[in-house]
């Protein structure tokens, strides 16, 4: 008699990232839209690493990526020995930004997109002049960048950057870059930015504001400012200016008591 062969395990097919979005962000995309559909539901675990890795057939490094961006965006939040939890079904806000850590000030999950200042390294206007320790008579090099979510038309973030001229040099590199300008300025000139001041404030809209961001001429906007620091150096490495418009942007902060 003919011997019966064993059941072949399933092996999920290997993804291979195609001309749309990339392979973290189709995991994303899909774990997103079962979240929505409550699977799992709010406080359930969603499956193991090595569970997603085999059934997306991608690798752990992109399973960790796109578990990233759904923490960042506050859908689920990893909990050690529980594994990573709901956190909730979908986003209240167009944009929740959580940060721990330096990293995380620039999100891994939107597109951004560069354009060089034609006026070369100039001195910084009066609104970038909002940190205290600004050296006088320095001369800084103007980018603008613009952030898109997921195939989308209009940005959803406006931010001017001004790099302090020891390291102007990425302006030759920016436009083709995709990642943090902090991240560019560290891997060019192998210095680590370990510091950055914050502030959150308002601003009313001109006329780029209003048509890029889709709001009213004068109507109030939300407006972050930060400064880059190199502490060891004692060197301002970089200022940005982001502007939102209201519904789009909401800042979530986790805070612990020190014990003494």
């Amino acid at each position: 008699m003919p011997q019966s062969s064993a059941p072949k395990p399933v092996v999920a097919k290997k993804r291979t990232r195609g001309p749309g979005a990339p392979l973290y962000m189709q995991v994303v995309n899909e774990l997103k839209a079962e979240i929505a559909r409550g699977v799992p539901e709010v406080g359930g675990q969603l499956p193991s690493e090595s569970a997603l890795v085999a059934r997306f057939g991608v690798s752990r490094q992109t399973v960790r990526q796109a578990l990233r961006t759904l923490r960042e965006a506050g859908l689920v939040q990893s909990h050690q020995g529980r594994g990573t939890i709901v956190e909730r079904s979908g986003l209240t806000y167009g944009y929740v930004h959580q940060i721990n850590t330096i990293s995380d000030l620039f999100p891994a999950d939107v597109e951004t997109r560069y354009q060089l200042s034609e006026h070369g390294l100039a001195a910084l206007p009066p609104e970038a002049l909002v940190f205290p320790g600004i050296p006088p008579g320095g001369r800084w090099l103007t980018i603008q960048a613009y952030r898109f979510r997921d195939r989308a038309d209009r940005p959803f973030n406006l931010m001017t950057a001004f790099v302090a001229e020891p390291f102007a040099g990425i302006g030759d590199r920016i436009e083709a870059h995709r990642g943090s300008i902090y991240s560019l300025i560290e891997t060019t000139y192998a210095k680590a930015i370990d510091e950055v001041e914050q502030v959150i404030t308002t601003f009313k809209a001109d006329d780029e504001a209003a048509a890029q961001l889709g709001m009213a001429v004068n109507e109030i906007g939300v407006e972050v400012r930060r400064k880059y620091m190199i502490t060891s150096a004692g060197l301002i490495a970089l200022i940005s200016i982001n502007r939102y418009a209201a519904g789009e942007f909401n800042f979530s902060m986790k805070l612990k008591k020190m014990r003494s």
